[in-house]
């Protein structure tokens, strides 16, 4: 892992030389230096990082925990992706109305409060209401990247747009990335399972999505 992200910095180190000494380069300094840029950008990789990221606990939670079928997990989460469709539908209408800043707020407080809700995921089988807390980080995690992408690309120029486009998704990668290793490790190194996450670890896995 180690020699993995060394040799990710160097060809960062490497490519950003690159750009630098380059007449027209790919990936423009001052556009990257730009506030609102980097604001969106950093947004976009946190949101990135715990949306859908936590369906990878989930799952293992609702096979492991309640012994629920892989069929009957996908339908136990599925509402989850219906809710963050509508929540992306509806983004700008929300916009629009309560403005962008208030549009993150919003949609940042929704997805906390799903994720502390799941903290206190039932450690037995059956079904309980606070399941269905899984649709607010839905709503929250999708509101907050169409948030962070209106962000990211306003007061910049036209043809710069498409440059705003790539950083936004490069950021998202980064953050799918992080999440996909970082709330699986945290259920497995608390529940002590040996590699099957309990739901002591499903819960402190919710815990840092949360944060």
């Amino acid at each position: 892992m180690l020699g993995a992200l060394a040799l990710a910095g160097a060809a960062a180190g490497a490519f950003a030389v690159v750009e630098r000494r380059h007449p027209d380069p790919l990936v423009r300094g001052d556009v990257l230096r730009l506030p609102s840029l980097r604001q969106g950008g950093t947004l976009i990789l946190l949101a990135r990082g715990v949306e859908r990221r936590e369906m990878l606990v989930l799952s293992l939670y609702f096979q492991q925990v309640l012994h629920d079928s892989p069929l009957m997990t996908g339908l136990a989460i599925a509402p989850q992706g219906i809710v963050g469709f509508a929540a992306g539908a509806l983004g700008a209408r929300l916009a629009a109305r309560m403005g962008t800043r208030w549009l993150l707020v919003l949609t940042n407080g929704v997805a906390t409060f799903g994720f502390l809700a799941l903290t206190h995921l039932p450690a037995t089988g059956g079904y309980s209401p606070l399941l269905a807390a899984w649709t607010f980080i839905g709503f929250g995690t999708a509101g907050t990247a169409f948030g962070a992408m209106v962000t990211a690309s306003r007061g910049v120029a036209d043809d710069d747009q498409g440059l705003v486009g790539g950083v936004i998704n490069t950021s998202r990668q980064i953050g799918a990335g992080i999440g996909a290793a970082l709330l699986p490790a945290i259920a497995i190194t608390v529940s002590h399972g040996g590699g099957t996450a309990g739901v002591g670890g499903d819960r402190a896995a919710m815990l840092a999505g949360g944060r």
